[in-house]
């Protein structure tokens, strides 16, 4: 079970209510409502529960941030506060200590403060935020948008049809996130939690854009995923793919891109039925 738990650090909070524990959560999302209900027994004191995961719940499309207020609510006598980490962070180049970035969220901005000073390194840039729901979102997100640019990999396209694939699904993602209740600003440029995510996700060695080679490359997508779990990854736009979709017809909104890519994941259509349906001209009427 990826928790760690550490002790306070003795730096001068004066501010803050008496905090002892931070809990890093690293488990993709499918896990992670059950470490949340092991969890709650082990909270003996006011805690900061600093999330990784990048994904909506299949079945509950529930954010990482939801499902921890309804595991927590009647489980955990002690206050506690939900902040999320997220950026492009691809977990191998991590422990090479190259220079990266990421955006850390908490509706509370002194909790944002806080986790920002405890893992700010001269190699590891932070930018605090209150937009909890929008960097839950970029996250998530980034990961759908990276399965499509694998598909242009595998049907061996080059570099100029992947960028405008990224450019027009980024702007799509862009319009759903704000009507879903995130703040614009995530999502513009010089977030680490957005463009910076979906830059390495879209064009780098990531999971989910792999994920989305195989499949242009004529594997099932059965077969990818086993393909992926040989060497124990997982890809998590494979199930945010379907919650989004559901959330976006539950919401009466338009996301012809991503719609695309869940028919190829969930409904049987082909990759080259989505590359088709991700350029067909639409009436601006």
């Amino acid at each position: 079970m990826d928790c760690f738990l550490t002790p306070q650090l003795s730096r001068n909070f004066a501010t803050l209510p008496q905090l002892w524990t931070q809990a890093l959560l690293a488990v993709p999302g499918p896990y992670f409502r059950d470490l949340i209900r092991r969890i709650a027994p082990l909270i003996t004191q006011d805690i900061i529960l600093v999330n990784l995961a990048k994904a909506v719940e299949s079945g509950t499309n529930k954010y990482m941030s939801e499902i921890a207020k309804e595991e927590l609510e009647n489980r955990c006598k002690h206050n506690w506060w939900f902040v999320t980490i997220s950026g492009g962070m691809i977990a191998e180049e991590v422990t090479k200590h190259w220079p990266i970035g990421a955006d850390v969220a908490c509706s509370d901005e002194r909790i944002a403060s806080y986790v920002l000073d405890l893992f700010q390194t001269p190699t590891f840039k932070l930018h605090m935020t209150t937009d909890v729901l929008g960097v839950e979102l970029a996250g998530a997100l980034k990961n759908v948008v990276a399965i499509g640019a694998g598909f242009y990999d595998g049907l061996g396209y080059e570099m100029s049809s992947k960028a405008a694939y990224v450019s027009e699904a980024a702007a799509e993602v862009r319009e759903l996130v704000v009507l879903l209740g995130a703040q614009r600003s995530t999502f513009d440029i010089g977030t680490h939690a957005w463009l910076g995510d979906l830059l390495t996700t879209c064009c780098g060695n990531s999971r989910n854009r792999l994920f989305g080679e195989y499949l242009g490359k004529g594997l099932s997508v059965e077969a990818a995923i086993a393909a992926l779990e040989k060497q124990r990854k997982r890809s998590e736009g494979y199930l945010t793919s379907k919650a989004i979709y559901f959330i976006a017809r539950q919401k009466g909104i338009e996301t012809p891109f991503l719609d695309a890519i869940y028919r190829v994941l969930h409904a049987g259509a082909s990759v080259q039925q989505s590359i088709a349906e991700f350029w067909a001209p639409r009436s601006k009427l």
